[in-house]
């Protein structure tokens, strides 16, 4: 039979438990938040947080001559980790307790921004970068862009190709007289290939019935505020240079199709305005071939002034014509019989039909000059003169080659739908500029 204890014997054992329980909950007072959570965690990150406070304590101990603290272990396999989020992103603690998804995602070696990217160095890229936000930094390395947003910075490197959703944005360079955007096309060393373009800008698709596409390249030179400087261009296209084959062209420009209206032009330009005078809309300083139709109001030619070619210009106008019509001239010697066979070129005869005859005595009356044999076999015979007089010859021609028999010249027609109302000069009219047909024209495009 066990052992009763007296009261005072009772009382005296209360009284140890009570100050036990005391001592214990002092130490539990003492304790961090950050401690006792350690110790819910599992057993391999607790242990590491004692070996953390004891090399801690050694370290101070021994005024940080020991070195620092133990690196955190390998988690078992079979710890829990508790959380919730989408397979593929990358966490982030929205608060201290909370972690959720980022904006940064994986999937088969690609990385997907759905946010904006910035960075104030450098960005090296080896496979693809698609960014679904914008892409701001100073440089960017990238084999394949892909972004919805819009792209700012200073210099961008493209090893593959770039596709953006967005504005490109905008590259502007503080430097002196450095460049905003530069491309250079990829280099080709096989028989037959192309190289890569430097730069392709593809406009913007319109579906309104008042809207109009956007353009594939716009340029803006730059103001020049000087007096006497020259304000910069708005596109430059130098051609590549070629070792024995054919040099590229600085500017290729093609115009878009349409099923059912006017095709697109190739190139349209309008002159700047200033107070010291209209510009030209082109101006060429070499030889120009067309191969089509040439329409102006004047066609003239302007040469330096024989007489004063230091200070002045001399222009002459062209001799117009509802025909296409060919002008050939000469002078003649009359043989003895008072007559002579004019010879013409080899090609005379295959270039024109429906001929008309001048024919002008030169030092004496020559009442009786006739064209004695009209053209064939290349010659025409002129008769009716004294001998050795000099005579003046002009045929004029109706042109019969290919390419005028196919495009036959309309001397009236309608003007396009689009343009009726409108002038080419509606100054001369007394009607506003408003109406000038070039003025619709680029409110149509």
């Amino acid at each position: 039979m066990g052992k009763v204890e007296s009261h005072d014997e009772r009382m005296e054992t209360l009284m140890k438990t009570r100050s036990s329980t005391q001592k214990m909950l002092a130490t539990i007072g003492r304790l961090s938040v950050l401690t006792l959570v350690l110790a819910s965690l599992p057993h391999g990150f607790a242990a590491w947080a004692q070996a953390q406070r004891e090399a801690n304590s050694k370290s101070k101990s021994s005024n940080n001559r020991n070195g620092g603290a133990a690196a955190p272990p390998t988690l078992p396999a079979n710890s829990p980790v508790r959380g919730s989020g989408t397979p593929g992103f990358i966490p982030i603690w929205i608060t201290t307790g909370t972690i959720g998804n980022s904006t940064i995602s994986e999937s088969s070696g690609v990385v997907t921004l759905t946010g904006g990217f910035s960075t104030s160095g450098d960005t090296s890229v080896g496979g693809n970068l698609n960014v679904a936000g914008s892409l701001t930094g100073t440089t960017a390395a990238l084999s394949t862009l892909t972004l919805t947003g819009s792209l700012s910075g200073t210099t961008a490197s493209f090893a593959g190709s770039s596709s953006l959703g967005g504005n490109l944005g905008s590259f502007v360079n503080n430097a002196d007289g450095g460049t905003g955007v530069s491309g250079t096309g990829g280099a080709t060393g096989g028989n037959g290939d192309v190289g890569g373009n430097g730069v392709i800008g593809l406009g913007g698709n319109a579906s309104g019935d008042t809207s109009r596409g956007g353009a594939g390249i716009a340029g803006q030179g730059g103001i020049d505020t000087s007096s006497t400087g020259v304000a910069g261009a708005g596109l430059i296209g130098f051609g590549g240079g070629a070792s024995s084959s054919l040099g590229g062209a600085g500017v290729l420009a093609q115009g878009g199709a349409s099923d059912t209206g006017r095709g697109g032009d190739g190139i349209d330009a309008t002159p700047g305005t200033g107070a010291g005078g209209t510009g030209l809309a082109g101006h060429f300083s070499g030889d120009i071939q067309v191969t089509g139709t040439i329409f102006a109001g004047v066609k003239d030619f302007m040469i330096d002034h024989p007489l004063d070619p230091a200070n002045k210009y001399l222009y002459h106008t062209s001799v117009e014509s509802s025909e296409m019509l060919n002008l050939y001239a000469g002078n003649a010697i009359l043989g003895a019989g008072g007559e002579i066979a004019v010879q013409l070129p080899e090609w005379f005869d295959a270039e024109n039909t429906d001929f008309r005859y001048q024919l002008t005595a030169i030092g004496v009356p020559a009442p009786g000059l006739y064209i004695a044999g009209e053209i064939h076999d290349r010659q025409f015979v002129i008769a009716g003169g004294q001998p050795g007089m000099k005579v003046s010859w002009q045929v004029t021609a109706v042109r019969q080659d290919a390419y005028a028999k196919a495009h036959p010249l309309e001397v009236e027609v309608m003007k396009p739908e689009r343009e009726r109302g409108r002038y080419i000069h509606p100054e001369l009219y007394g009607q506003p500029k408003e109406l000038q047909i070039e003025r619709g024209r680029a409110t149509a495009r």
